[in-house]
Protein backbone atom coordinates (compact mmCIF):
# COMPACT_ATOMS: atom_id res chain seq x y z
CA UNK A 1 0.00 0.00 0.00
CA UNK A 2 1.47 3.47 -0.75
CA UNK A 3 2.27 5.29 1.97
CA UNK A 4 0.24 8.49 0.67
CA UNK A 5 -3.42 6.10 0.08
CA UNK A 6 -5.54 7.78 2.79
CA UNK A 7 -8.52 5.85 4.85
CA UNK A 8 -10.73 4.36 7.29
CA UNK A 9 -11.67 1.51 9.01
CA UNK A 10 -14.85 0.38 8.84
CA UNK A 11 -17.41 -0.78 11.71
CA UNK A 12 -21.15 -0.83 12.12
CA UNK A 13 -23.87 -1.46 14.43
CA UNK A 14 -22.50 -0.39 17.81
CA UNK A 15 -24.41 2.12 20.25
CA UNK A 16 -24.15 3.29 23.83
CA UNK A 17 -26.55 3.40 26.98
CA UNK A 18 -27.73 0.98 28.53
CA UNK A 19 -27.49 -2.01 26.65
CA UNK A 20 -24.20 -0.93 24.56
CA UNK A 21 -23.31 -3.12 21.87
CA UNK A 22 -19.97 -3.13 20.41
CA UNK A 23 -19.55 -2.52 16.52
CA UNK A 24 -18.80 -5.36 14.24
CA UNK A 25 -15.68 -4.57 12.17
CA UNK A 26 -16.52 -4.53 8.89
CA UNK A 27 -13.20 -3.75 6.93
CA UNK A 28 -9.38 -2.86 8.21
CA UNK A 29 -8.92 -0.17 5.64
CA UNK A 30 -11.55 1.61 2.66
CA UNK A 31 -10.33 4.39 0.66
CA UNK A 32 -11.74 7.78 1.34
CA UNK A 33 -12.56 7.79 -2.45
CA UNK A 34 -15.06 4.84 -1.50
CA UNK A 35 -16.19 5.95 1.97
CA UNK A 36 -19.80 7.61 0.86
CA UNK A 37 -20.58 4.85 -1.53
CA UNK A 38 -19.80 2.40 1.34
CA UNK A 39 -22.13 4.29 3.65
CA UNK A 40 -24.65 4.47 0.72
CA UNK A 41 -24.91 0.60 0.50
CA UNK A 42 -24.94 0.22 4.19
CA UNK A 43 -28.25 2.61 4.25
CA UNK A 44 -29.64 0.82 1.41
CA UNK A 45 -28.87 -2.34 3.16
CA UNK A 46 -30.44 -1.46 6.22
CA UNK A 47 -33.70 -0.13 4.77
CA UNK A 48 -34.26 -3.05 2.51
CA UNK A 49 -33.26 -5.85 5.96
CA UNK A 50 -34.08 -3.46 8.90
CA UNK A 51 -37.48 -3.47 10.82
CA UNK A 52 -38.93 -0.12 11.94
CA UNK A 53 -37.47 1.38 14.92
CA UNK A 54 -34.79 -1.23 15.02
CA UNK A 55 -31.08 -0.09 15.08
CA UNK A 56 -28.89 -0.81 12.48
CA UNK A 57 -26.76 -3.56 14.94
CA UNK A 58 -29.93 -5.16 15.98
CA UNK A 59 -30.61 -6.17 12.10
CA UNK A 60 -27.35 -7.24 11.45
CA UNK A 61 -27.32 -9.61 14.63
CA UNK A 62 -30.95 -10.37 12.96
CA UNK A 63 -30.17 -10.80 9.66
CA UNK A 64 -26.27 -12.06 9.91
CA UNK A 65 -23.20 -10.29 9.95
CA UNK A 66 -22.28 -12.97 7.08
CA UNK A 67 -25.44 -11.32 5.18
CA UNK A 68 -24.10 -8.26 5.59
CA UNK A 69 -20.71 -8.21 5.02
CA UNK A 70 -21.44 -10.51 1.52
CA UNK A 71 -24.15 -7.75 0.45
CA UNK A 72 -22.33 -4.89 1.07
CA UNK A 73 -18.98 -5.20 2.47
CA UNK A 74 -17.38 -7.50 -0.34
CA UNK A 75 -17.86 -5.39 -3.11
CA UNK A 76 -15.47 -3.06 -1.73
CA UNK A 77 -13.06 -5.37 -0.85
CA UNK A 78 -10.14 -5.13 -3.28
CA UNK A 79 -6.82 -7.68 -3.88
Amino acid sequence: MDRKTKGLGCRAGGKHGRHPRKANEIMLFLPDEKVLDFIEQTLDWYKKNGKRGERIGTTIDRVGLEKYGEEVARPFITD
